[in-house]
């Protein structure tokens, strides 16, 4: 491998503006127009080569391939809102007013040589030359009205509604309206509340509805180049657009109290919801005596989530020279599809056969896994890649005035992964035990791989529990009073130096690189199969901040 070449290239510029203009101020009331807009550009240039002599190359027809890619992307946002505030006695109202756009415009192109010669690593020079250009480009709009009523910390109520459109969908100018509301009832603020310990004791509600669009290429047919009798045209490609598409709709119903101890130094927090999410969007698989194998994407049943999270905060230390801050959540999540209205089917690219895969059936989780043995003629189910919980523990930590350091564990218990790694090590002869002898004097190695007798999908469905160092850093705050006597720095606010890491640690007994690895990637609906997946990266980041 030390021959190939796999190198990246990445310019990216991101830039948002805010800015507020008053159209009236005065004691009691105020209206201003907000506005608000961002912009993420992308340009990503990559190149791919591999000599004929390697291993993997040599077996092609055509050895030796070199590819070069390039990618524009382009995302925008702007909103606009009219704000318009009053306070009436105890009440301070608020009507915001305003529509929001954003754009996604995305360019790939690629062009790839296969037969290359010895000493060239151009993709022009090889024998067999393919490309590809891809543009695509949505647009999503959505107008906002909203009210707010806050009487005096003690009772806050918010309602509204928002109405979108979006390219992606079948009709892409129709608006679909998605309402909401909340309630929350802080009674320690009321005068009736007596208890000095408690300085925070809110009960909260709020309901609101959300939708998601099918992804690009969805609507229309994707016409497929054809040649016959060397005349070029175009056929109808075997997956079929849905001009009749529409927006997943998710509600969600979320109840919650917090609670905080003398002035707010310990909080603590609470919530159970449930979101029902219904026509989730799928691919619909057809007889194949239609002429075509599918619609790209269908509205194809509901699935609903309920799950608790429960978090600490509080501060651990405070004296003159250390103050730590901590945070302890925890939560938990179950899913289940609730209907279908297509016949219970495997979900795509969730796994291989007998090694388990994840199917939408009605009463289960969408990311449970099935396989072998079939009884009568259906699947097995066991477990499910959710954790059957997560606890994360977050850490900030002030010394010396001016130094910051903080750390972030995370843990993820029983979540099981369609786990490849061990099989393909048994297939080579590398796994650590593979000489190990069982009980009837054959290597594990050999005993335990896939067509063995008792293998079935249990031996594939492993547990990976972890816990992960996710984040740290140290910082150093240069203090103001460093500059004052450098003219340059006159208008310094700020100057920050430190370092940090990501993926720093992980402890696990799962047999692979990584808990988490997913050659799939990781897809809400879709759990991890992890074929050897490369592990995670661990990042260090050098900081260097100024501010003026």
């Amino acid at each position: 491998m030390d021959k190939g070449i796999n190198n990246e290239k990445v310019n990216r510029i991101i830039a948002s503006f805010s800015s507020n203009f008053y159209l009236l101020r005065q004691d009691k009331q105020s209206l201003k127009l907000a506005l608000q807009g961002g912009v993420d550009v992308v340009n990503q240039e990559n190149v791919v080569f591999f000599p004929e002599d390697v291993q993997f190359q040599q077996q092609r027809a055509n050895p030796g391939a070199a590819r070069y890619t390039s990618t524009r992307s382009r995302n925008t946002n702007l909103q606009a809102f009219l704000v318009y505030n009053v306070k009436v006695s105890d009440f301070n109202l608020t009507t915001s007013a305003g529509a929001v756009r954003l754009d996604q415009n995305n360019r790939v192109q690629w062009f790839q040589g296969e037969g290359i010669p010895a000493g060239t690593n151009n993709p022009k020079t090889g024998l067999v030359q393919l490309s590809f250009l891809d543009n695509s480009r949505s647009s999503d709009e959505g107008f906002v009205l909203q009210q707010e009523a806050n009487w005096g910390d003690k009772i806050i109520a918010t309602a509204g509604i928002r109405k979108d459109r979006s390219t992606l969908n079948g009709d892409k100018n129709k608006l679909y309206s998605f309402p909401k509301a909340s309630l929350a009832v802080n009674i320690a603020n009321f005068d009736f509340w007596k208890v000095q310990p408690i300085s925070t004791f809110k009960l909260r509600g709020a309901y609101g509805e959300t939708g998601n669009s099918a992804g690009l290429g969805s609507v229309f047919n994707s016409m497929v180049p054809f040649a016959i009798d060397g005349s070029t045209g175009f056929v109808t490609p075997v997956s079929l657009g849905n001009t009749t598409i529409r927006p997943e709709n998710a509600t969600e119903l979320e109840l919650g109290a917090d609670i905080g101890l003398f002035n707010n130094q310990v909080v603590l927090e609470a919530t159970w919801y449930s979101k029902k999410v219904f026509d989730f969007i799928d691919v619909f698989n057809l007889s194949t005596g239609t002429g075509v194998t599918s619609f790209a994407a269908y509205n194809v049943g509901d699935f609903t989530n309920k799950g608790v999270e429960i978090g600490l905060t509080g501060t651990a230390i405070k004296t003159k020279n250390i103050k730590w801050n901590s945070t302890v959540s925890w939560w938990t999540n179950k899913t289940e599809v609730t209907r279908m209205t297509i016949p219970e089917k495997a979900v795509a690219a969730s796994g291989f056969g007998a090694f388990g895969t994840q199917r939408q059936r009605v009463g289960s989780s969408p990311t449970a896994w099935y396989g072998t043995p079939n009884v009568n003629g259906k699947p097995t189910e066991y477990e499910d890649a959710q954790p059957e919980w997560q606890l994360s523990w977050s850490n900030n930590i002030t010394f010396m005035k001016n130094f910051e350091f903080s750390f972030l564990l995370h843990h993820s218990h029983k979540n099981f992964n369609s786990n490849l790694s061990q099989e393909l090590t048994d297939e080579g002869g590398t796994s650590p035990d593979w000489s190990d002898r069982n009980k009837d004097n054959i290597p594990v190695g050999i005993a335990r791989q896939l067509g063995q007798p008792g293998i079935t999908t249990r031996q594939f469905i492993q547990d990976a529990t972890f816990t992960k160092l996710r984040e740290v850093s140290l910082y150093y705050n240069i203090p103001k009073s460093a500059f004052t006597n450098i003219k340059a720095f006159s208008g310094l606010e700020q100057a920050r130096i430190g370092i940090s890491a990501q993926n720093v640690f992980v402890w696990t007994k799962y047999y692979g690189y990584d808990p988490e690895g997913a050659n799939f990637g990781n897809r809400p609906t879709i759990a991890p199969v992890d074929l050897l997946s490369f592990p995670a990266a661990r990042r260090i980041y050098f900081h260097f901040n100024v501010n003026f």
